[in-house]
């Protein structure tokens, strides 16, 4: 617990410290501030992922916060992709190559380090991986063969709203194997990431204007579908309804409160060198704390 606490602390300082108030509103999903969210976000999955005897209750409520830390990480991932490939002509260019290599070394390498210390506390980052190289796969091909922009966004949304609702029930409904997948729920997050990138304006206008009056009306309904999912939807009515509890009530809950948190920071300066710097390699963050914080 103690080692728990100690690493809030230093987490909230590094996250929060330079943090400003400004007039004009920030551009939704800024490269600055979605660095300082990954960083902040990869703790969340970590603390989710510890078994006994390492967990404790801090450490078990902030993992509560996992699901919805993953689904940021797949609007982060799915967003980031539609703007390089529009700024970079080249951006194609051996691509998954580039992508496999920054995803695959550290996790690689992170597994190796656990198998010769016997850890075993986590999958350490397998159902990420494994979803992101699904997705990078499809993301290059559809890029590659369909030109026209509106056919382009209708493929990407179908194939992430499907992969994400069909593997649910592969892996819940039918319970055939998942063949090492998970997280489809939160796959829903590439799906949102999508439409953003090809909605940029409407979206950024929503972010921007009248923040005050949407948190009023956003607050309320993220604690409401949060609270309710924790302490009675999970717990009671998930087995009895798979997909309307665990699925639509688990990503209410979730976008909803994705949906605050831009609206809190759409007037905040976010992060520091340091914040930023941890946010750009908070995957490797993740597959080393997991070995780390077998120790503590």
């Amino acid at each position: 617990m103690e080692a728990t606490i100690v690493i809030l602390i230093v987490l909230l300082l590094v996250e929060l410290y330079g943090i400003k108030f400004q007039s004009q509103p920030n551009e939704l999903l800024s490269q600055k501030q979605t660095n300082v969210l990954r960083g902040g976000c990869c703790f969340p999955v970590i603390f989710c992922h510890f078994y006994e005897p390492y967990s404790n209750n801090l450490q078990v409520t902030i993992g509560r916060y996992a699901y919805i830390a993953v689904t940021l990480f797949f609007i982060f991932s799915a967003y980031g992709l539609e703007v390089r490939v529009k700024r970079k002509e080249d951006y194609l260019d051996h691509f998954l190559v580039k992508r496999f290599t920054a995803i695959l070394i550290p996790y690689i390498l992170s597994s190796l380090i656990r198998l010769m210390f016997g850890v075993d506390l986590t999958y350490g980052g397998a159902s990420f991986v494994h979803v992101l190289i699904i997705y990078y796969i499809i993301f290059y091909f559809v890029h590659i063969k369909i030109k026209n922009t509106k056919k382009r966004e209708y493929v990407l949304l179908l194939f992430t709203l499907c992969y994400s609702i069909g593997g649910f029930f592969w892996g819940y409904k039918f319970r055939l194997p998942k063949i090492g997948l998970n997280w489809y729920q939160e796959a829903l997050g590439l799906t949102i990431g999508v439409f953003i990138a090809y909605h940029y304006e409407k979206m950024n206008r929503f972010f921007k204007n009248r923040v005050i009056v949407k948190l009023a009306l956003w607050i309320p309904a993220a604690v409401f579908l949060k609270y309710t999912f924790d302490m009675y939807i999970s717990n009671g009515y998930i087995q009895e309804y798979k997909f309307l509890c665990n699925y639509i009530y688990r990503m209410a809950a979730a976008v909803s409160v994705i949906v605050v948190i831009m609206l809190l920071f759409s007037h905040f300066s976010l992060g520091n060198y340091v914040s930023r710097q941890l946010g750009k390699i908070s995957f490797e963050i993740f597959c080393i704390m997991v070995f780390i914080f077998s120790f503590c």
